[in-house]
């Protein structure tokens, strides 16, 4: 990463858009295969193919980018996730329910189903309500 931020991103690079910029970018890597790193042997493009024949293939359900908790539907049909309460239908007052905190949602689930979808708030002590629950 710091070679490519010093040797391509330095000075700044002018492109008409982004995919222009990931195109000059890509050509800039292809052309690094060819080139030795350090006091390595082999080249770059050579120690590249070593790598990919040693990764292992991928998980066969994708990687859900969540942070999964525990917790319990309050009286007032609330859930507390991370210092905010989130509102849930009434019929779930008081069972246990799976929080899933995304980067820009929360996601409440009780028995495997969704039973509500909030925007998520990163300040604390709020509550977020959903007036058709």
């Amino acid at each position: 990463m710091k070679y490519a931020r010093s040797n391509f991103l330095t000075p700044i690079p002018q492109a008409a858009s982004f995919d222009d910029l990931n195109a000059m970018l890509e050509e800039r890597c292809r052309q690094r295969r060819g080139e030795r790193a350090g006091r390595h042997g082999e080249t770059i493009g050579e120690r590249l193919v070593a790598d990919l024949e040693a990764f292992r293939d991928l998980p066969a359900v994708p990687l859900e980018p969540s942070e999964k908790r525990a917790a319990r539907v309050s009286s007032t049909a609330l859930v507390r996730y991370r210092g905010n309460d989130y509102s849930v239908p009434t019929a779930y007052g008081f069972r246990d329910v799976v929080v899933k905190g995304f980067v820009d949602e929360v996601v409440i689930l009780c028995a495997g189903e969704a039973i509500a979808r909030h925007r998520r708030c990163y300040g604390t002590g709020t509550f977020v309500f959903e007036p058709l629950h």
